[in-house]
């Protein structure tokens, strides 16, 4: 029998710690699953501990990559998720090569999906996450509460069009949701980003309300997490952070262009959720006055009051026709 559930892992030079996430998941009470696995040319023990790993658990599948590599994290997600579609699993998760799960995770994040009520929608659940360090001890019980994040509004989109608040460990999605988001788009800012705003646009996004990763923070994070007011430390370099700041938010429009553009070519994307990756495109075409009044009625929302008055500052004056990366 097929397992139902397929797990997901683009890694890439992750040999410190590959082996504690796998051995996480193999600890799982949901036993019934299979994993599949994309390097990216790492160049440490990856490939050799990912092997030794698959040699003992028939479930573990490494692709081969062939010449396909260095692609970065969204791009290696992306072809491992495309892998993963070809197989006969109906819920997908996405693991990264340095967390660990709780043993409870799968079969906690995959009884959600029938209570969404909408089996044939695509569909996302998240979870929270415990936020930790290299050793795995505590730096804070909640990254949703430590960057401030808006897990479940009510109307997703509005809030994914800016910011995002999904973590793509912390994901699962059904099949629906794949065959609507793939192929991700090389001006995707991240994995999770695209599969999120897809499945806010199209289906739910639905929010499971525990931890069920340790998010484990070392030097080497593609990601990782900051604290809400990292960026306003007086030891921190302002400047370089607003920069930095701009620079994501005029990848928000190269992300919602590419974005618009596969949701024509899928030509199955509800209209209105067109409309409105549309509509937040032509925002910086506006004259600056009528900006702020168009995303108030759209609904841009960024979750609290500081960051919302930092988006209509950016709104009003980041040159738009600026790269969205530092030459």
């Amino acid at each position: 029998m097929n397992p139902p559930i397929c797990i997901v892992m683009a890694t890439c030079n992750g040999a410190p710690f590959i082996k504690e996430q796998i051995e996480s998941i193999q600890a799982q009470s949901m036993e019934h699953w299979r994993l599949i696995i994309r390097d990216d040319g790492s160049t440490d023990a990856t490939l050799d501990v990912l092997s030794d790993i698959a040699d003992s658990d028939p479930r573990i599948t490494i692709l081969d990559a062939g010449p396909h590599i260095g692609l970065g994290p969204s791009l290696n997600f992306s072809a491992v998720l495309e892998a993963a579609l070809k197989t006969e699993s109906n819920l997908f998760f996405i693991a990264d090569q340095d967390d660990v799960w709780d043993k409870e995770k799968l079969s906690l994040q995959a009884a959600q999906f029938p209570k969404c009520g909408a089996e044939d929608l695509p569909l996302l659940v998240h979870s929270d996450l415990a936020v930790v360090d290299e050793q795995l001890s505590p730096i804070h019980a909640s990254l949703i509460a430590y960057m401030d994040l808006v897990p479940a509004p009510e109307r997703p989109l509005n809030y994914l069009l800016t910011r995002n608040f999904v973590t793509g460990c912390a994901t699962a999605c059904n099949r629906q949701l794949l065959q609507a988001s793939l192929p991700i788009s090389g001006s995707a800012i991240m994995h999770d980003w695209w599969l999120a705003l897809t499945a806010a646009a199209n289906g739910a996004v639905e929010y499971l309300d525990q931890p069920l990763v340790k998010y484990r923070q070392h030097h080497t994070n593609s990601i990782g997490a900051k604290g809400f007011w990292h960026g306003l430390n007086p030891t921190n370099n302002w400047v370089a952070g607003w920069k930095a700041g701009n620079i994501e938010y005029r990848a928000t429009f190269e992300q919602v262009q590419a974005l618009a553009e596969h949701a024509k070519q899928c030509n199955k994307w509800p209209m209105n959720s067109i409309e409105k990756l549309e509509r937040y495109l032509a925002l910086p075409k506006l004259p600056r006055w009528k900006r702020l009044k168009e995303a108030q009625k759209m609904g841009i929302r960024q979750g609290n009051g500081l960051l919302q008055m930092i988006f209509y500052i950016r709104l009003l004056t980041v040159h738009h026709n600026e790269p969205s990366c530092p030459s």
